[in-house]
């Protein structure tokens, strides 16, 4: 028997679990970390088969900047423990979790996928093209720009001071390697020895000479940067489930930024 429910606290170990056998590449630290920042009895739906926590997702809360912003949903970290995969248990959390969102009165709900050949399967629940990036890579290099950490209170004030049209504005809770570089701010994640900016907020004619600094600062050789970018190209970023009318109006593609993945 499989019963959908809202997670509560008793369920973190199981909940880790899944998350281990899904994504191994992260520690247990970041793990209990994330669990720590979420409200799992609002923002965490699990599928419970035979009393065995077998499938989870977490609906975010977000903001599209908007004339009047929009409230949003983003899913995230969609697992399912291999042992119990085939059985169409995310594909009922996923329609729990659209369901969730229009009593809630969210305009849409958005992903980044994992890869892209999930772009076919999030399709067929409504999911289209909606936010895009570039991937520019680098060599670090010291050149005089001034880096510093803020906390995530600051730094998402000034990056929502400015978003382009229609960009996401993320709940500062879910933010972390915040920092200010001169006049640009950026959210990087260290990875070796590759540095990975999961946002930039930039002059773009700035945008090499400060990536190449925030690498170097993180003590990393090289780095890769998701920037906005002035078309939308193929494979896209993240893709939006509208959950009413939507009337968006753009001259650029929309940027998503941290994406959290």
């Amino acid at each position: 028997m499989v019963v959908r429910r809202f997670a509560t606290a008793q369920d973190a170990a199981a909940l880790t679990a899944v998350w281990q056998r899904s994504f191994p590449e992260d520690t247990p630290h970041e793990i209990a970390a994330f669990l720590g920042k979420v409200r799992l009895d609002e923002e965490c739906l699990i599928a419970e088969e035979d009393g065995t926590v077998a499938s989870m997702v977490f609906l975010l809360p977000t903001r599209l900047q908007a004339p009047t912003p929009l409230p949003m949903q983003y899913i995230y970290a969609a697992a399912t423990l291999p042992s119990h995969r085939g059985r169409g248990l995310f594909g009922g959390l996923l329609k729990r979790a659209l369901a969730v969102a229009r009593e809630r009165g969210q305009a849409a709900s958005f992903l980044h996928p994992a890869q892209p050949s999930l772009i076919d399967y999030y399709a067929s629940f409504g999911y289209r093209p909606f936010f895009f990036c570039d991937t520019v890579c680098g060599d670090a290099a010291s050149n005089g720009a001034t880096v510093r950490s803020v906390s995530a209170d600051e730094y998402a004030k000034r990056r929502n001071d400015r978003l382009p049209p229609f960009g996401v504005e993320w709940p500062s809770r879910f933010l972390e390697h915040t920092v200010l570089v001169d006049d640009a701010c950026a959210v990087c994640v260290p990875m070796g020895e590759r540095l990975l900016i999961r946002e930039l907020f930039c002059d773009p004619a700035q945008q090499n000479r400060v990536c190449a600094a925030l690498a170097a600062h993180f003590g990393c050789t090289r780095y890769e940067a998701r920037l906005p970018v002035k078309e939308a190209h193929d494979p896209p970023f993240g893709l939006l489930c509208p959950l009413q009318p939507l009337k968006l109006s753009v001259t650029a593609p929309p940027y998503m930024g941290v994406a959290l993945d």
